[in-house]
């Protein structure tokens, strides 16, 4: 995960700041003392719709472990959080009929909340589930993200629906923390680190069993309001950065590397991709066939020399796959389009 320094890009919802504030006001924790040094300003609490920079959040957090000396402060607040806490998203998702539906509402409008986070569906066979993308730049605010949202989620799955829990999993990404102890006493399921992904499973009939307060119109209105709480977005989507990377390359990165560079699991890389009907590989060889053309067409390298700048062991590979692209050999090509 990546360690580069937190965002100073406003991504996060005030109103959960506000939340944290009134939560370690209940246990007489002084706000003002946590506050400061924080870079958070009285203008930027008082825009209730507004959000503010992850590294404000990340410092806050820090002023609250230092005074009051708890540890996995995201474990404590996510637990902690009432489902109107989300807002209307939370009033929004939790009154519709399923679980499984409520899944889609959170996957169409977390970024309400916070900007660096997808929801998505998850189905097993047996486990089905939500999958979270987190897209911030610090190891420690993701950690610290990732616990909120599973804590509260699973709080809320636990109360607001009619499923057992019971025989479920989840994965965290990030590796075991000191105080790994309080995830099993939290969660009372499997908990797994280093998972390489952030997964909340349930077996698959619990997952789609009726919520306790479905309700159309209050859904309708929640909506509404959400729908118009959404930032405005200039995204860029995980395949179109990805497809920009490639496109660029003149040594295409494995998928490992490709994953840590925008800070993603390779399943979750290989899913987003499989979306979009493309796989890692097929973009890879796209561009490897691209690069061949246009190396054969220069002809100042020989086969060889392209097969090594390719990745190929040796050039009978690289000849073989040249051909499976083409439906011509290397050198019957380059004797056709060579501009020497």
């Amino acid at each position: 995960m990546s360690t580069t320094p937190t965002n100073e890009q406003p991504d996060t919802a005030v109103s959960y700041v506000l939340s944290s504030l009134d939560l370690i006001a209940e246990i007489g924790v002084n706000r003002e003392e946590v506050l400061e040094g924080s870079g958070l300003t009285s203008k930027e609490l008082a825009n209730i719709d507004g959000f503010v920079s992850s590294s404000k959040v990340l410092k806050l957090v820090e002023n609250i472990e230092r005074v009051t000396g708890v540890e996995g402060t995201g474990l404590f607040f996510g637990s902690r959080l009432g489902y109107s806490h989300h807002g209307m998203l939370g009033v929004a998702a939790f009154s519709k009929g399923t679980l499984r539906e409520a899944v889609d509402t959170l996957i169409g409008f977390a970024q309400s909340r916070f900007l660096g986070v997808e929801f998505s569906h998850l189905d097993y066979g047996e486990y089905s589930g939500v999958g979270v993308e987190l897209n911030v730049p610090n190891e420690k605010f993701e950690i610290y993200l990732s616990e909120v949202i599973f804590s509260t989620l699973f709080r809320h799955i636990s109360s607001l629906s009619n499923s057992d829990t019971s025989g479920g999993k989840i994965k965290f990404r990030h590796s075991k923390p000191s105080y790994h102890q309080l995830y099993k006493n939290l969660f009372g399921v499997e908990v797994e680190f280093d998972a390489g992904c952030y997964e909340l499973l349930m077996k698959t009939e619990e997952f789609n069993k009726d919520l306790s307060f479905p309700g159309i119109e209050t859904f309708e209105s929640a909506t509404q309001i959400v729908q118009n709480q959404m930032p405005v977005l200039q995204k860029t989507s995980l395949y179109e950065k990805v497809k920009s990377v490639v496109d660029r390359s003149e040594s295409i990165p494995t998928i490992d590397a490709m994953a840590d560079r925008f800070n993603v699991s390779v399943r979750t890389l290989r899913r987003k991709l499989s979306d979009r009907g493309i796989t890692y590989k097929i973009m890879s060889n796209e561009r490897k066939c691209a690069l061949a053309e246009a190396y054969l067409s220069d002809g100042s390298r020989s086969i060889s020399e392209i097969a090594r700048q390719l990745d190929f062991s040796n050039a009978s590979s690289f000849t073989k796959a040249f051909t499976k692209w083409k439906g011509v050999s290397p050198k019957i090509y380059r004797e056709s389009n060579s501009r020497t």
